[in-house]
């Protein structure tokens, strides 16, 4: 009879764990994510120069690959004054981890990244040099979002990469 319960108990425990989403995977947390943007993709005439590959039917859609990076997301400002943003709370609000972001600008212009933990400035700077900026955000329970934003209305592209690693 101990033995029984004590195989039920392991095998709850087991199946709790089991049906905690695994945070590590982008199929996992891309449909998470909370993305505001003025555009999708770019014009696909762009694609081979940005040495590009598509994915439009991916949640959200992404580059495959961009510039040497996979699975790339990009923001474009909504105008002048609202950024465009990812909000990753849906999966940081709940865990503790490490989000690790590359952004990258358009060849063409920069712009202003801000990183907002529970609401506070993180981290703020801007994004040129058409090389990837690469930033680790620690998060434990708290909201994480990114804000893309215009810094002169000319090209302010933003183009992300990221991963998620929990502590073991």
């Amino acid at each position: 009879m101990k033995r029984t319960v004590l195989t039920f108990l392991l095998s709850a425990a087991s199946a709790l764990h089991a049906a905690e989403p695994d945070i590590t995977s982008r199929k996992v947390t891309d449909p998470l994510l909370q993305i505001s943007s003025r555009t999708k993709l770019l014009p696909e005439k762009d694609d081979q120069s940005f040495r590009a590959t598509r994915d439009e039917a991916h949640v959200p859609p992404v580059y495959r690959t961009l510039w040497n990076e996979r699975n790339v997301i990009l923001l474009e400002p909504f105008s002048e004054q609202k950024p465009a943003q990812i909000d990753f709370s849906a999966i940081t609000k709940n865990n503790k981890g490490v989000l690790r972001l590359r952004a990258r600008n358009h060849p063409q212009g920069d712009f202003e990244l801000e990183i907002l933990k529970d609401g506070q400035s993180f981290k703020k700077e801007t994004v040129g040099a058409n090389q990837w900026k690469r930033y680790t955000i620690p998060f434990d329970h708290e909201s994480v979002v990114i804000l893309n934003r215009a810094n002169g209305w000319h090209f302010e592209f933003g183009f992300y990469a990221y991963t998620i690693s929990q502590p073991r």
